[in-house]
């Protein structure tokens, strides 16, 4: 499946569910009920997420994919834990589980670590 360029609407989507806080209560709800609408979750797509990182979604209904939609970062605090505590200059290994939504934000947020 060929990955499409963000459509104005949902990339204006995209923003304004990034500038809501990551934990507003109904945030994921709204997100799901104006893609529905819109028809695109199925749809493979290109995202910009947080610290500059770029995604390519498979799909907006896997939950990865949706919450780097919609709050630019997955699991942000685990995130946040990685950064402080990963000792300097250190190797870290993604082990491949999904599509670096932990290890891309780190390798940018922290330039001294290798990642494989």
């Amino acid at each position: 499946m060929a990955t499409q360029r963000l459509s104005y609407s949902t990339l204006m989507i995209n923003k304004i569910f990034q500038l809501l806080p990551d934990h507003l209560r109904g945030k994921q709800r709204l997100a799901r009920l104006v893609l529905k609408i819109l028809r695109k979750a199925a749809k493979s797509q290109r995202v910009s997420g947080s610290y500059g990182c770029v995604y390519e979604l498979p799909n907006l209904i896997e939950n990865v994919s949706f919450e780097l939609f919609i709050n630019g970062a997955y699991e942000r605090e685990t995130l946040d834990f990685m950064v402080l505590n990963i000792p300097k200059d250190a190797c870290v290994l993604d082990i491949g589980a999904n599509i670096g939504s932990l290890a891309v934000p780190l390798a940018v947020r922290r330039g001294d670590i290798t990642i494989h």
